[in-house]
Parts: C-alpha cells; structure tokens; sequence
C-alpha cells in the first residue's frame, strides 16, 4: 500500500499497549483515509491535524466520562484517498488487513468520522457533508451543529464501511438528528449490526478492493459493498455455507447483503 500510514497507527498501538491494553482510542488514521480524499476533490487543506488520544470510559453525555490521557506533537500528511478519487483499493493494507488502527487492533479503535472536535461547533477538522461517512453505534457526544443535506449529501458509504466493521464505532448526533434518509440508513445498518453479532472483535475479510469498488464479508455472515463498481457475493462466488445471499440494505453506493443459513 502506497500510504505512509504504519507509522500513524502504530504510534496510536503504541500508546493503548503502554495501557496494559485497558484503553482504546479514537481512530483518526481510519478517519484522515475515508475524508481525504473528499477534501482533496473539494479544495479545502488535507493535512491531518494534531493527533489526539482519548482513553475510553464512556460517552461525554453519558454517566461516564473519556478521559484525555496523552498528546501526539506530530502532525503527519496522510494522502490517504479513497472514496472521492475512486481510490477504494486504499481500504486494504499490504497485509490484507483495513487500514488505521481498526487493521492492526481493532478492539481498541473507537472509528468515527465528526465529533463534538472535529465537527459541530468546534469545526476542527469536519468531514465533508458532500461524502458525509460515519460510525456504528456507541456514542452520540456532540453537539447539534448546522444542517446537513437530505441523505447527508447521500453519501452513505463511509457509514455502512464503519457501522459494518468491527471497532467501537461512534455516530455523531449532527449525522443523526432529523427524519431523513441518512437517519433510516443508519438505523438500518444499525439493525443489522445488532442482529448479527458484529461486535469489535469481528473478522473480516477483504473481497475486492479496486478503484470503485470495496467488498469485504464480516464474521461470514454479512457482505458489504460500496463504491460505484458492481460487485455481489452470489456474483463472486463466495461462499459461507449459506443457502442464500440475502440483499437486506441498500443506499446510495451501498449494499449490504446476510447470510441465510438454513
């Protein structure tokens, strides 16, 4: 893989290891690989910003509180371009592992695309609403910041690929707030974390990875697809002892098959 990121995330590794394993913290390298490229296609600065660590111990809102153990002074250039350059094969390293920390230790990413930081008010380093991507379920934190477009700007894929991985993912309420259709999608795609068993341990494997389109099975019970490219488990012959490959979601760019067994 042609992206300086080993060193990104390994540092993030570093410092949940100087834990004794017992913290997770944000992963921002998986966030800089879902945005920049939307950043690139739209004229705004790429550069990842000041890196910092948060050891969990529950959402801001909640009883519990994370608490900000430590400080990264660098601040890498991750030209990490995937959705809007067409650039999807960059959601798999050399190892055929994802990318971030959710590639070399995912029970202890927390993924995630805005919060109350990066996003809302505070505005450090949004993600662009025009490929607005997000998390799985776990904390709602934020602010309620500007409205975003119907759909999110039906960009939906950063969510299903977060919501659909393992990890600790997060969906902040800005991404969340309203009726609309990207509100449904990750309902949706929440649904069938929860039903399935995805938890921050699940497997996963990487089917495809090309320049516009991304597939990967999870724990052998779910396939997703996102990108433009034209990919379905039935088509590519995988087989997990189903009997059928099931089309249970479907968004802009999105799809989202289970595996039924019997």
């Amino acid at each position: 893989m042609r992206v300086p990121q080993d060193g990104h995330r390994q540092r993030t590794v570093n410092w949940c290891d100087s834990t004794g394993g017992t913290a997770a913290a944000f992963d921002f390298t998986t966030k800089g690989i879902l945005q920049s490229a939307a950043v690139a296609v739209h004229g705004a600065a790429g550069s990842v910003p000041q890196t910092r660590f948060w050891g969990w111990r529950g959402c801001r809102c909640g009883a519990q509180q994370s608490s900000r153990r430590a400080v990264n002074p660098e601040r890498p250039r991750l030209r990490l371009e995937a959705l809007g350059r067409g650039e999807l094969w960059r959601l798999v390293d050399a190892q055929g592992r994802p990318p971030g920390l959710l590639g070399m230790w995912a029970s202890r990413a927390i993924t995630f695309i805005d919060n109350h930081d990066t996003g809302s008010t505070l505005n450090h380093w949004p993600f662009p609403s025009h490929h607005l991507q997000a998390s799985s379920w776990g904390c709602v934190c934020a602010g309620a910041g500007a409205a975003l477009p119907e759909g999110g700007g039906a960009r939906p894929e950063g969510y299903a690929y977060i919501l659909l991985h393992p990890g600790t993912p997060c969906v902040f309420i800005d991404h969340i707030s309203g009726d609309g259709k990207l509100r449904q999608l990750i309902l949706d795609l929440v649904a069938v974390r929860k039903s399935y068993g995805i938890n921050s341990r699940s497997k996963v494997a990487v089917r495809k990875a090309a320049g516009d389109v991304y597939a990967a099975t999870i724990d052998d019970k779910i396939a997703l697809k996102i990108g433009r490219g034209d990919w379905s488990p039935n088509s590519a012959g995988i087989n997990v002892g189903q009997k059928e490959w099931k089309l249970t979601v479907t968004g802009h760019n999105v799809a989202v098959w289970v595996a039924v067994m019997s």
